[in-house]
């Protein structure tokens, strides 16, 4: 059974990538491998951390863990959609701040 896991780490992924705030929410590819068949009784957690930030996509490294047990593993790559084409993120990406101060030698 693929959807329920599949479904939690896209879900996982959305929420690392700032949720739908943002906007990045719309799913332009996936690569993921089921590690292990999952129980219909015991519960799932799915994590998801940003690998990358393209000019028009996030790609998020998620995995869905059955208590101690890796169910899946995978990227997942989301874009923000305006006018059916994927936008732009530009006016998305935080932007550090220079350090000021004297520099480390």
């Amino acid at each position: 059974m693929t959807t329920v896991p599949l479904g939690l780490a896209v879900d996982a992924a959305i929420e690392a990538a700032g949720g739908y705030d943002l906007e990045v929410t719309t799913l332009r590819y996936c690569r993921f491998s089921m590690e292990a068949p999952t129980s219909n009784r015991r519960p799932l957690r799915a994590t998801g951390a940003v690998t990358q930030i393209g000019r028009r996509h996030v790609e998020v490294q998620v995995q869905v863990w059955e208590q101690s047990r890796l169910i899946l593993a995978g990227q997942v790559g989301l874009v923000r959609v305006r006018g059916g084409r994927a936008a732009l993120l530009d006016d998305r990406v935080v932007r550090l701040p220079e350090p000021t101060g004297p520099t480390p030698s």
